[in-house]
């Protein structure tokens, strides 16, 4: 009788552990209306400890561009200032999988990845990508933001009006904005 007391006192003992555990992350998907993209936040203990960035189909835009218009990106802070970054194209190829480096004269990390291995500037017919990592950083200037992603189709051919473009940034609280002026309000 007292071992099957025991017996039962662990198990819910267990069981409560368990559920605490994994109570404390969450995740909260959120999608961009207009280009069809998603933002996945995950939160663990009130802070965010990943940020998925993921365009899965180009159905939202034009005929010449649904074949290519597909990324993937993920973002994982590791510091104040600091986050670990990759970056998939439109195969699944990564095509940057690095720590943000800071930009001379900047207080916070930025880099623009390309859609191939190594491309340097604006060559490609394809999404290239700036993504912005402010981590604690505060003030007027910032927002409450925690990242910001860019994303644009470069063509070579500036007469075409209707290219595919998209923003989404982070805040510290974990929601999402796609809204493009809060984009253009922060450090560039």
């Amino acid at each position: 009788m007292i071992k099957k007391l025991v017996l039962t006192s662990l198990a819910v003992m267990a069981g409560g552990f368990l559920v605490v555990t994994t109570a404390s992350a969450s995740t909260h998907t959120y999608q961009d209306k207009t280009t069809r993209a998603t933002v996945t936040v995950t939160k663990k203990k009130g802070k965010v400890t990943a940020i998925v960035y993921q365009l899965k189909t180009g159905k939202a835009f034009h005929k010449r561009y649904q074949a290519k218009t597909k990324f993937y990106t993920k973002l994982t802070p590791q510091s104040g200032t600091r986050a670990y970054l990759v970056r998939k194209n439109h195969h699944g190829k990564v095509t940057y999988k690095k720590t943000l480096p800071k930009i001379l004269g900047h207080q916070y990390a930025s880099v623009q990845t390309a859609p191939k291995i190594g491309e340097v500037g604006d060559v490609t017919d394809a999404i290239f990508m700036n993504v912005d990592y402010y981590g604690d950083l505060q003030g007027k200037r910032y927002h409450n933001a925690l990242a910001n992603f860019t994303w644009w189709w470069n063509t070579m051919n500036d007469d075409l009006t209707d290219i595919p473009e998209g923003h989404a940034v982070v805040l510290r609280n974990g929601k999402v904005s796609f809204n493009s002026k809060l984009n253009y309000e922060l450090p560039d």
